[in-house]
């Protein structure tokens, strides 16, 4: 991986021509790109969306994580099964995203409401099926996928006001989107390979907890309309 990354900083300093006119162009320098991490990391609104961002997405990635251990170590099916039931998540996951297309009349405020405190009602029944001791393939796919579809429906528009709030420093600010995203699924897939879950109960309580704090994230720091904001 770090020949790989030496290899592409390689070709784009040295042989991908700059594109821009010479009037726009900006000198590479570290005490710039420092000043730009610095400009990004203090402006809360926007670390608010990079972790909402990452919660709207932890709940697809944990299900590949936590469900083929239940689906193959618990109730016995195959790997393929297991694969089979992701794909219907991912599939969930794109419903998504291409609904958030024909959804462009309604505000995100009303999208982002209505898309969290749906997917904390549907972990609230999974936990509870879990304690009734329901285990199923239905039990385990049905809930992420109505969990996952509605977040998805919000990763591109928070995507959106994330990449285009500095354009002046555009690159620096996918670099910086992308890596907390990254290093926050990291964070959360290191405590969850720490989950052995045998029941519904365990994957139902850490969708609701995910949920939970993107309540707490939306209605304390990002139910403002961005439009409103000085970015």
């Amino acid at each position: 991986m770090l020949a790989y990354v030496a290899v592409v900083f390689f070709a784009v300093t040295v042989l991908l021509k700059e594109t821009h006119p010479p009037g726009r162009r900006s000198i590479l320098s570290p005490q710039q790109v420092v000043r730009n991490y610095r400009l990004l990391m203090g402006h809360w609104r926007f670390v608010a969306t990079i972790i909402l961002l990452s919660l709207v997405y932890l709940p697809a990635f944990l299900f590949n994580m936590v469900a083929p251990f239940l689906i193959e170590s618990v109730l016995g099916h195959t790997a393929i099964t297991s694969g089979h039931m992701a794909l219907f998540v991912g599939a969930a996951w794109f419903g998504g995203n291409l609904t958030n297309r024909f959804m462009g009349r309604i505000s995100l405020q009303r999208k982002s409401a209505w898309a969290l405190w749906w997917s904390l009602g549907v972990a609230g029944v999974m936990i509870g099926l879990g304690s009734a001791g329901v285990l199923n393939l239905c039990a385990i796919v049905i809930p992420a996928v109505l969990i996952v579809m509605p977040l998805s429906v919000l990763f591109p528009p928070y995507m959106a006001h994330c990449l285009g709030s500095f354009k002046h420093i555009a690159a620096s600010v996918n670099a910086a989107t992308f890596a907390g995203i990254y290093v926050l699924l990291s964070a959360v897939t290191y405590i969850e390979t720490h989950l052995h879950a045998t029941t519904l109960i365990p994957l139902g309580i850490t969708y609701a907890v995910l949920v939970l704090v993107s309540l707490v994230l939306y209605y304390g720091w990002l139910r403002k309309p961005w439009v409103d904001l000085q970015v």
